[in-house]
């Protein structure tokens, strides 16, 4: 794959508006776009009063529109409506286990408060009831990455607390239901002070990686492999610099996209492409101010198109959601 994306807005910038974490899927010739979005505060990171939203617009206004220099082109051709809306909702994560199941991760949280973390299951990607995620044995935990299908149900990857613990893990999840959990197993690396979250798992036909973030300094994130999700081995440091790991398999290529700490003032929504014989790292966009305030992404193919969803940030703390996108053969 040569690498020559293009470009475009997809939910332009808006006085105060914190437009964030987006996730994509596809349904009846459309792309579903979930996002967050919040009001720009000081009192926590990514603001408050966030709703989960989902933007829908045909595909091939998607393509019609590539070349297009309107920056809300996209915005105004689309559709979107509220999902959901408590006192502050964080995030959301979409995912297609199987051809028609549909997942879509969701939890809120308020600084100082206990979060909740949420499921939603639907036959289309149109949600409008969810159920919280309660897993014996862990106290706390916020779902992350990409679901699918194992034996009779499915897998997710989180991050959370155990009970009697303090510090943060990376957690598989198993369900059948969807209201029955069980925690098949979690990683640590065993290292004085490391905060490690945010996780994503893949599969390459004959073993799982899971791509996991250290949230402690010099920060990074960290990769461990399994041949049954239950035993997983030390993990070793992939990448320096390096927050929300989002990974795809594709023909033989691990497609690795992340939020890269550039410098002190600037950071990026990076992909590394690596076949097992090289890896190349291409910074996809860069952005100044808070790095917090931009880099997490989504990653995915729709009718042989490579697409990156990301959430790019700015000095004045208003985050707007763009596309990055490029044909290629699969």
């Amino acid at each position: 794959m040569g690498f020559s994306m293009k470009f475009m807005t997809v939910i332009p910038r808006g006085k105060d508006r914190y437009a964030a974490f987006p996730t994509f899927t596809e349904f009846d010739n459309k792309i579903y776009i979930f996002y967050r979005e919040g009001i720009k505060s000081d009192f926590q990171c990514h603001g408050l009063y966030g709703k989960v939203k989902c933007f829908i617009v045909e595909k091939s206004v998607v393509r019609n529109l590539l070349n297009s220099e309107e920056e809300d082109a996209v915005y105004r051709f689309g559709k979107e409506f509220v999902l959901f809306e408590g006192e502050n909702e964080l995030d959301a994560i979409v995912s297609r286990p199987e051809k028609n199941l549909y997942t879509l991760a969701t939890r809120s949280y308020v600084k100082g408060k206990k979060g909740s973390t949420y499921i939603s299951v639907s036959d289309i990607p149109e949600f409008s009831e969810r159920r919280e995620v309660v897993v014996s044995g862990v106290l706390w935990l916020v779902l992350y990455g990409k679901c699918f299908k194992h034996n009779n149900g499915y897998i997710f990857s989180a991050y959370g607390v155990l009970n009697g613990e303090k510090d943060t893990k990376p957690l598989i999840l198993y369900t059948e239901n969807f209201v029955k959990w069980e925690l098949f197993s979690y990683i640590t690396i065993h290292k004085a002070g490391a905060v490690l979250n945010e996780s994503s798992i893949l599969c390459d036909g004959e073993s799982y990686r899971i791509f996991i973030r250290e949230d402690s300094e010099p920060y990074g994130i960290w990769c461990s492999t399994s041949q049954d999700l239950r035993k997983w081995t030390f993990p070793e440091k992939l990448l320096s610099a390096a927050h929300a790991p989002m990974a795809l398999y594709l023909k033989e290529k691990v497609y690795l996209a992340y939020r890269k700490l550039i410098t002190k003032e600037e950071s990026g929504i990076a992909l590394r492409i690596n076949d097992n014989t090289k890896s190349d790292i291409h910074i996809i966009d860069t952005y100044r101010g808070s790095p917090y305030d931009g880099g997490y992404s989504d990653i995915g193919i729709i009718d042989n198109f490579l697409l990156i969803f990301y959430y790019l940030g700015n000095e004045g703390g208003e985050p707007f959601i763009k596309l990055a996108y490029e044909k290629i053969d699969i």
